[in-house]
């Protein structure tokens, strides 16, 4: 089991394409492409990232499109 106190980041690849809401709990970077709204706290957009509706996050970096 994993620890509750330990956070992990999550990656999504830029050869990644995501239809729809996303909901990140954790830290994240993301350089693919999603299409719909993102929600999240620590959030790192690279510049491959593409971001097709809302973004709403409690710190944000970025680096995309």
């Amino acid at each position: 089991m994993s620890n509750p106190t330990t956070s992990e980041t999550t990656h999504i690849a830029k050869s990644t394409v995501i239809k729809g809401e996303v909901r990140l709990e954790g830290p994240a970077t993301i350089a693919g492409r999603i299409e719909g709204h993102v929600y999240g706290k620590d959030v790192d957009l690279n510049a491959e990232a593409t971001i097709e509706g809302d973004v709403a996050c409690t710190a944000i970096e970025l680096n995309g499109n």
